[in-house]
């Protein structure tokens, strides 16, 4: 508001400052004023007359609009928003001081009733006033105000508020008070950096400053010195030397000055040049002619004036330098309906203007800026940055403009649009841009008197619909009157801008000096998708649209037949103002001409000037697009063409010039160039063949960092703009999804170890991309293209080849055959040659790795070949005639070429050369290249030497460039291939020289390029394997005066780096970067490496370490240890395999060998027993350093434990006695600690160190058993050396060796050990069953051993003294049999205890049939408990169950119950359920057997009354027999035994009687002669009578009775009662 003051006031300058400073208050006109001595904002206006205090009063009061002298004020409302900031307005003017009190606050204090506003006036009296009220003037005086009053600036202060003046009610709102200093700096800096657009615009404003001053401390009565009467100020007379400020990062002396600018030669108000003074836009508001009513006018015509001019502003911000800024600006008033509003006198009372201009930033010191995107002023430049600041420190949001853009109406305006918003903001909720927001993307500044909407801020009014017309939103009310009135007046004035524009461009065209460059000046012309508007619709090429249904310029979604404000009042308007103007340059003539006159050049037939690419992008993202020069300079001897962008051609169309908008076609070029006959220069003609091809091309593949240019229509059109910013909801752009798919290419290429197709590669690597024109590409044929041999050649005529210029160059017998090598490297041939389809209609072919190695045979000499190199893979390097390097076949120009070639493609494209030795090395020698893995590449060569640089890019080593031209010249003094005329591209040259997409270009290689690679040239792989590759280079270079020797001792192939090149160093370098599992990072990782894959592909004893010194084998162990814990591949399994086979590791005996060739340990020194390792061959020099290493490699380092497991154990029987003690005394003492050895507890569990019972021999643990478990004792009892002896029963030893595997554990294998042992000893003794006939068949129960008996020390029976008497041995082996039954007794029930993990298959087939179990034979009556009552061992298949006893005692052996197994283990160990019958029969005839035989009474003398009644015992056998089936289940001798068997009590038990000798009925007093039969066993007649028994004794019977009687007297009396029976 201020700004617009000063212009209409007819000031010349202004200065704005925000003065922090606190004032004293001693010496003022009122006591009340002190409050108002504190900081404020300072205005002082220069040139031009002084405002008068009534003036400043009227703009203290009015409203906009209003007069001020001959102007009017209609944007802001004068001074009265300083009420915002203030309740009291200073100003030193005319003469005057003045005091204004809008509020009452500061002249009527605050008392009830006061006046609301109020004003006193002090005349100066030629600065009396002044030195009477010092502190009332110095605020003035520091602010540049005359204390006399001469002069002609006015100063005017705004005290700002303080805290209580801003509480108070009256304050208007929003209130700002003193203490938001920072946002009235905020503000302030806002204002700068709209400065230069005020300064655009105004009618007598020649330069504006704005600052914030310094704040500085005041004494009462002191005067500043004020800055000078011109308004800039001097610093020294401000500040002291010296004084600095920090301001935003800046060191500031003084004052902060936000800005300073200034017309630098303000431009005369009045032109001339036409002969005619007419206004310039400075002087066109006080323009009257558009007032005057002519004819013209009277017949509907206007009397608009438009104008333009050149303006040059000079800028300074803070301490940036001062900047030159050179505009272009245009002016009209009076145009159109405008003009009528403007004179209705309806809308006198509103002052209306009918002016609007538009300013174009075009240069900036003197250099041509982009005007829809130039630099920000500096002023602008330092807001962004605080908007920057603001918003990462407190997250607020700090508006700023954009540079070169915006809408003045017609001072700048600031919407509540927050900076860091981007393009795509300001869309309504029905999808439209704001006007305001669309004018804003026009690259220009345009001004307007628009009619505003006030309210909170100052915004245009609505534009969208024609105020006669109602809009419809949900109902029928109609627009109301002001607010159609507002865009009545807005549309109209819409026509002023659009004439003041077109005004604008013009002038552009013919007056800057020099003249402005195409791009530059078609820059600013405005274009529909660049502002926000949607694209007018592509072309054909007479300009019609070709896209029916896509929406055009005009329409606008929502408003069905309605334009948007901006493309129907401003933007078409604009192309229908210049459309008719000769603002056009023909390439040919140079003269300008119409649209009309010419023809546009597609957008293919354009290239970027600065960087000869397609399209490049530039900092808006548009592409700035020139005409080919050469390929223009050709076309326009025979076409009229037009210097301006095929972009415009929609937007001349959409605005009604469709004969303007008529483009050039490819066809028609190519129908010229089948014609006439092509130019002789080649980068002519291939200009030409890419502007031929411009309707085919796809575009080029964007790199990193570039955008897709927009895809030309079928006619070589654009269809849409550059640099538009899609809408929200709208779908990415299709070049977006094209960018996706190459980048995912480019990537899988590269994992692949492949080179993505480059275009100086020659297109090896065919790729998918857009869709082509095919009747475009056949249109081709017949088109002559220039070759590599220097002739044309007609596409499609005959077969051609396409490749880059080395691959020309490898194959010169082919040239002819060749595109030449601009063609392919021409981003749009390019392009077009990675096209299959396109290839094969024009019969192009790409001439691949696999067709140059099969042209290479015609190439190279027969003895290079495969078959000629035969089965050796390194060759020597020199021709048939002789060994001179200057003759040699390969040249090494030659060599460089190939790899220059083929290495960018990738490792699969050089496979399939690995038969040739193409790889060169030292010693002129050539490897073959699928042994390329094994070359080591040396150091890149310099001229001078350098010291080692970390900087990889340092530029005091030689650059690659440099070093090629050092090779060169070396070939040069060789005079290689100096016989033929092949070409190569050398770097530098002005011939192409493209990298390999993804991969850096060669521009500097580093001393350290050592081995493998750099950075510049890795060309493929991981990043972070080529960071550790780089690593490993770095590494290895410290180490090349040492390594470089030893490597050509041992034979290993190092690259002849002048031979090879650099591109053969890269591809080398992939072979360590696609070492898979591991990196090479070190100089150990390389040396290992090379190390294998020389022993793999080279062989014939490579690399030989015969020669290798033992300085230097100590070096290379020391390289290897200390490199250890950072390798790669050294310290993978591969890498230390391969170290294992070096013979660098030193041994105590002071050789050095290697580790595959026996084991080998180290030992730290003070190890217990150590010093008997000496003699030990295997031992390894101890280093303190390489231990990690060595655990690496497998060589165990040694501790106590080691040794003693390794060492000591195993030969501890042979030590003498005094040193076994010694080391079992230490085993003893540490052995909490080294039980935790596995190998020393195996080690020792084998050893023979441990005194045994009954034996000198030391026996080893595991040989031994527990003494102390119960079962072992009682099994192995008596057996020589079975337990330990000695000082060994001490339970700290018993410990140790159980640790070391002394038998305490009873598992299977141990059991069947101790049943064997059991069964052996029951043997021996005679109780294991089946015993021995006779009396030993049932031996007598032994008596229960006692724990005496147990006890380790008592006799046995294997050590018996046979000298003993009978009793004593019978004794003794009874005591013998209970140990043993005992012994029996714990293995059985350790086995049904333990069953679950006893029982396999395996132990049940061992022990089912081994004699362990304690049984009863023999003895009536079921056995136990235990092994009670048990007189023999039986095994389980043997063994019957106790509830079975009365059935089977006599014959078969009877478990107790608790030997009995689980039911589910009785079928494994074949255990009896059953008895059968013969069992039962053998049984009863055991029973019934002789008493020598243990059967008759003498079985019955051993029955117990626990076994019961003995007729019972053999009426259950009768009864199991007639269960059986009786005498049927018997054979006939069984029958014949049991009837002579006794088994049938008789006599109460005390005889026993066979069957036959008994009878069912006879008289007692028979007895015992003849017995009747038991009555118990009566039952079982029928049975027995089939063995003999008879019914009743018969005379017979009776002498057969009496006869056996004497028979068994023998010649004896016999008894009492034989004789009464007899």
């Amino acid at each position: 508001d201020v700004a617009e003051v000063a212009d209409a006031a007819g000031a010349g300058g202004i200065e704005v400052a925000l003065d922090p400073n606190t004032y004293p208050a001693r010496s003022l006109l009122l006591p009340q004023l002190a409050a108002f001595q504190g900081p404020a904002v300072t205005v002082k206006f220069t040139g031009g007359a002084p405002l008068q205090p009534e003036e400043i009063a009227q703009l203290l009061s009015a409203a906009a609009p209003f007069k001020l002298r001959r102007r009017i004020v209609r944007f802001g409302n004068g001074l009265v928003t300083a009420c915002h900031v203030t309740d009291a307005v200073f100003a030193v003017s005319a003469g005057r001081l003045c005091v204004f009190d809008p509020t009452g606050q500061a002249l009527g204090g605050p008392k009830e009733g006061g006046s609301d506003g109020s004003a006193k006036s002090y005349s100066l009296d030629g600065g009396k006033l002044a030195s009477r009220f010092i502190d009332q003037f110095a605020p003035f005086i520091a602010a540049g105000a005359d204390p006399a009053g001469s002069g002609n600036c006015t100063v005017i202060r705004f005290p700002l508020r303080t805290e209580d003046q801003a509480s108070n009610p009256k304050a208007l709102s929003p209130v700002a008070s003193a203490n938001d200093a920072e946002a009235m700096r905020d503000a302030l800096a806002t204002f700068a950096a709209d400065a230069h657009r005020i300064l655009l615009f105004a009618s007598s404003l020649t330069d504006i400053r704005a600052v914030c001053r310094r704040e500085t401390p005041l004494e009462a009565g002191y005067t500043p010195t004020g800055p000078t009467a011109e308004g800039g100020g001097e610093k020294g007379d401000e500040v002291l030397a010296g004084d600095e400020v920090l301001v935003d990062d800046e060191v500031l002396v003084g004052d902060e000055v936000l800005v300073d600018v200034r017309l630098t030669s303000p431009p005369p108000r009045r032109s001339s040049s036409s002969g005619a003074e007419k206004p310039t836009p400075r002087s066109l508001i006080d323009d009257k002619e558009w007032r005057r009513a002519t004819l013209t006018t009277l017949f509907g015509g206007g009397n608009s004036t438009r104008t333009a001019h050149v303006v040059t502003l000079t800028e300074t911000a803070g301490n940036s330098p001062a900047v030159t800024d050179t505009w272009v600006v245009g002016a009209a008033i009076g145009v159109g309906k405008a003009r009528d509003i403007a004179l209705d006198r309806k809308s006198s009372s509103q002052m209306l203007l009918p002016l609007a201009a538009a300013a174009s930033h075009v240069a900036r010191d003197g250099a041509h800026v982009d005007p829809s995107s130039p630099p920000p002023p500096p002023a602008l430049a330092r807001l962004e940055a605080l908007a920057a600041r603001r918003l990462a420190q407190t997250g607020a949001r700090v508006a700023t403009p954009k540079p070169g853009r915006g809408v003045c109406a017609p001072l700048p305006h600031t919407s509540k649009r927050a900076s860091g918003d981007d393009d795509d903001g300001g869309y309504g909720a029905d999808g439209i841009l704001s006007v305001s927001r669309t004018l804003e993307r026009l690259p220009a500044v345009v001004m307007a008197h628009f009619a505003l909407e006030r309210g909170g801020e100052r915004r245009l009014a609505e534009f969208l619909d024609d105020p006669a017309v109602s809009v419809h939103r949900g109902g029928s009310n109609a627009t109301p009157a002001p607010e159609a009135a507002r865009r009545e007046w807005n549309r109209a004035l819409c026509q002023c801008l659009a004439a003041a524009y077109g005004a604008m461009v013009g002038h552009a065209r013919v007056a800057p000096s020099p003249e402005l460059p195409a791009d530059t000046f078609y820059a600013m012309w405005p274009l529909a998708e660049r502002v926000g508007l949607p694209a007018p619709p592509d072309l054909d090429p007479d300009g019609r649209p070709v896209a029916a249904g896509r929406a055009s310029g005009a329409g606008v979604v929502g408003l069905p037949g309605k334009g948007h404000p901006v493309a129907e009042l401003v933007l078409y308007p604009v192309y229908k103002e210049l459309v008719d103007q000769p603002l056009f340059r023909s390439l040919g003539s140079r003269a300008l001409v119409k649209a009309a006159d010419g023809y546009f050049l597609p957008a293919g037939f354009a290239v970027n000037e600065a960087s000869g690419a397609t399209w490049a992008p530039r900092f808006d993202g548009s592409s700035r697009i020139a005409a080919r020069p050469l390929a223009a300079g050709f076309i326009a001897r025979h076409f009229p063409v037009l210097d301006a962008p095929a972009s415009l051609r929609p937007e001349l169309a959409a605005a009604g010039a469709v004969t303007a908008a008529r483009e050039l076609t490819a066809s028609s070029l190519r129908r010229l160039l089948r014609a006439k006959p092509p130019p002789a220069d080649v980068q002519t003609h291939v200009e030409l063949v890419e502007c031929a091809c411009s309707d085919i091309d796809p575009g080029p593949v964007p790199g990193p960092g570039t955008s897709a240019p927009p895809s030309p229509s079928r006619q070589g059109t654009i269809p849409a703009m550059f640099g538009h910013a899609r809408r929200p909801g709208e779908g990415p752009a299709s070049g977006d999804a094209i960018d996706g798919i190459m980048s995912v290419v480019n990537e899988m290429f590269g994992q692949a170890g492949i080179a993505p197709p480059s275009n100086a590669a020659g297109i090896a690597v065919p790729t998918a991309g857009p869709p082509l024109d095919l009747s475009a590409v056949r249109d081709l044929s017949g088109v002559p293209v220039p070759t590599a041999s220097g002739a044309p050649a007609a596409l499609g005529h005959q077969g051609l080849y396409s490749g880059s210029e080395n691959m020309v160059a490898l194959v010169p017998t082919l040239r002819g055959k060749f595109l030449h090598p601009a063609l392919t490297t021409s981003p749009t041939i390019g392009a077009l040659m990675r096209h299959a389809q396109f290839r094969s209609e024009l019969r192009v072919s790409v001439f691949t790795p696999a067709q140059l190695a099969a042209e290479l045979p015609n190439v190279l000499p027969r003895r290079l070949t495969p078959a000629g190199c035969g089965a050796a893979p390194v060759v020597t390097w020199s021709s048939d005639g002789g060994l001179d390097p200057g003759d040699r076949v390969p040249s090494a120009r030659w060599l460089r070429a190939f790899w220059d070639e083929i290495a960018p493609q990738g490792p699969v494209a050089v496979d399939a050369f690995a038969a040739w030795p193409l790889v060169p090395i030292r010693g002129g020698e050539l490897v073959r290249v699928g042994h390329r893995a094994a070359v080591i590449v040396p150091p890149a060569p310099t001229i001078h030497a350098h010291r080692l640089s970390p900087d990889p890019l340092d530029s005091s080593v030689l650059s690659h460039e440099t070093i090629d031209d050092t090779v060169n010249e070396r070939d040069g003094d060789m005079n290689v291939d100096e016989r033929d005329d092949v070409t190569f591209a050398r770097p530098g040259s002005n011939q192409p020289r493209v990298s390999p997409p993804g991969s850096n270009q060669p521009r500097a290689s580093p001393l350290r390029d050592v081995l493998f690679g750099s950075p510049s040239r890795a060309g493929l792989g991981s990043p972070a394997r080529r960071t550790d590759v780089t690593a490993a280079k770095k590494a290895v270079e410290d180490e090349w005066t040492w390594l470089e020797p030893v490597l050509r001792t041992v034979g290993a192939p190092v690259l002849d780096w002048d031979a090879a090149g650099e591109a053969c160093a890269r591809m080398l370098d992939q072979s360590v970067e696609n070492v898979r599992g591991a990196s090479v990072r070190t100089a150990a990782d390389v040396i290992a490496f090379k190390a294998q894959q020389i022993r793999a592909c080279l062989g014939a004893g490579r690399p030989s370490f015969a020669l290798v010194d033992e300085e230097i084998r100590g070096a290379l162990f020391s390289l290897f240890a200390s490199q250890h814990v950072v390798s790669g591949f050294a310290a993978s399994e591969e890498g230390l395999e391969v170290i294992r086979s070096f013979p660098i590791f030193a041994t105590v005996a002071g050789d050095r060998t290697d580790l595959t060739s026996g084991e080998y340990v180290t030992c730290p020194p003070g190890v217990a027993f150590a010093e008997t390792l000496r003699s030990f061959g295997g031992l390894l020099e101890f280093k303190d350093d390489a231990r990690e290493f060595y655990k690496a490699l497998g060589v165990p380092e040694l501790a106590d434990a080691d040794v003693l497991a390794r060492f000591i154990a195993p030969s501890l029987e042979k030590l003498n006695v005094p040193g076994r003690t010694a080391a079992l005394t230490y085993l003893k003492r540490h052995w909490p600690r080294l039980k935790e050895s596995e190998p020393l507890c195996d080690a020792l569990r084998s050893a023979r160190f441990v005194e045994a019972n009954g034996t000198d021999a030391l026996m080893s643990p595991g040989n031994l058993y527990d003494p102390e478990v119960e079962l072992l004792h009682a099994v192995f009892r008596g057996q020589t050396g079975a337990f330990p002896a000695g000082a060994w029963l001490d339970s700290d030893w018993l410990d140790l060796l159980r640790d070391v595997g002394l038998r305490s554990t009873v598992d299977a294998t141990l059991f069947q050990l101790c049943a064997t042992r059991v069964a052996a000893r029951a043997i021996g003794l005679g109780i294991a069953y089946p015993t021995e006939a006779g009396t030993r068949r049932y031996p007598p129960v032994p008596p229960a051993p006692t724990s005496a008996d147990l006890a380790l020390s008592q006799t046995t029976a294997d050590s018996l003294d046979s000298d003993d008497s009978d009793d004593e041995t019978e004794a003794a082996l009874d005591k013998e049999a209970g140990l043993v039954i005992a012994a029996g007794a714990m293995l059985a029930n350790h086995l049904v205890d333990n069953i679950a993990h006893l029982y396999t298959a395996n132990v049940c087939e061992v022990v089912l049939g081994v004699p362990f179990v304690p049984a009863a034979l023999g003895v009536p009556g079921e056995p136990g408990p235990g092994c009670a009552n048990c007189n023999v061992l039986t095994s389980f298949s043997h063994a019957m169950l106790p509830e079975h006893w009365a059935s089977v005692f006599m014959h078969l052996p009877v478990l107790p119950p608790d030997f009995v197994p689980p039911q589910f283990a009785r079928s494994r160990l074949r255990v009896k359920s059953e008895p059968g019958a013969s069992a039962v029969a053998a049984h009863l005839v055991a029973l019934g057997s002789s008493p020598s035989l243990g059967g008759g009474v003498v079985a019955l003398a051993r029955w117990t009354p626990a076994a019961g009644d003995p007729c019972v015992a053999v009426a259950k056998s009768l009864a199991v027999l007639g269960d059986l089936g009786g005498v049927d289940a018997l054979e006939a001798r069984e029958i014949e035994a049991l009837s002579d068997a006794s088994f049938v009590p008789v006599a109460g038990g005390a005889a026993t009687e066979a069957p036959r000798r008994l009878w069912l009925r006879a008289p007692a007093q028979l007895a015992p002669l003849a017995f009747e039969l038991p009555s118990s066993l009566t039952e079982h007649a029928g049975f027995l009578r089939k063995l003999g028994l008879r019914d009743e004794l018969t005379p017979a019977d009776a002498d057969a009775a009496l006869r056996v009687a004497a028979k068994k007297a023998n010649g004896r009396a016999l008894g009492p009662n034989e004789l009464r029976a007899a």
